[in-house]
């Protein structure tokens, strides 16, 4: 976190970003509730170090139950802005099954700034469901798909989605209100440029702003 803040220019958020334990929760797992509460509390002090990060980031959660838990660890240590983000599928609905619509409000209800979609299975896809959480969050929304779904090409693991075609996607779900648009697996610093270039130019410029 120190390298990220020593990095960041003026203006520039830092992120204390965190995962899922990757357990199952009792009684279909062997996690409990209070220790999944404990060891997210663990995550989320090491990360306070005074000065260290502006914002917690939450991601790539399957299970709306675990993510639910982590935003109440967080809660637990701190006041600072939570961005809460889960995987979802084709349909839009989370890997355990859960709806948009419960996501945004469940999230929302825990005490999340920012709730939305990261990875999956690429930006069409996501696009189903930030139209979902669009029709019921109360707060801001996220989007940072993958560069599509990986291919094997001569042995190779590739990401066939251009920087041009992420930005298109992220024109779409600007235009639908999100607030936070990024990247997540494949995506590259060019991907991130694209994105940038799009946004500044199409609704910065309008309103005479510069990220």
């Amino acid at each position: 976190m120190a390298l990220a803040r020593n990095a960041a220019r003026e203006g520039v958020f830092v992120a204390g970003a965190m995962g899922p334990l990757g357990l199952l929760r009792a009684p279909e797992g062997e996690i409990e509730r209070d220790f999944a509460i404990d060891v997210f509390r663990e995550q989320a002090e090491a990360l306070l170090d005074p000065g260290s990060i502006d914002i917690f980031m939450r991601e790539t959660f399957s299970s709306l139950a675990e993510l639910r838990l982590a935003v109440q660890a967080i809660r637990l240590v701190t006041t600072i802005p939570v961005v809460a983000q889960v995987t979802t599928d084709n349909t839009g609905c989370a890997s355990d099954g859960a709806a948009p619509d419960v996501v945004a409000t469940s999230l929302t209800d825990e005490g999340s700034d920012v709730v939305g979609v990261n990875c999956s299975d690429g930006p069409a896809s996501m696009l189903i469901a930030v139209e979902c959480f669009c029709a019921v969050a109360t707060g801001s929304l996220a989007a940072q798909p993958n560069a599509g779904r990986p291919r094997q090409v001569d042995g190779r693991t590739l990401y066939l989605s251009s920087p041009a075609f992420i930005a298109s996607y992220a024109r779409r779900f600007v235009n639908l209100g999100v607030k936070l648009i990024g990247g997540c697996c494949g995506t590259t610093p060019d991907h991130t440029r694209s994105i940038r270039s799009v946004i500044e130019r199409e609704f910065c410029e309008a309103k005479n702003e510069k990220l």
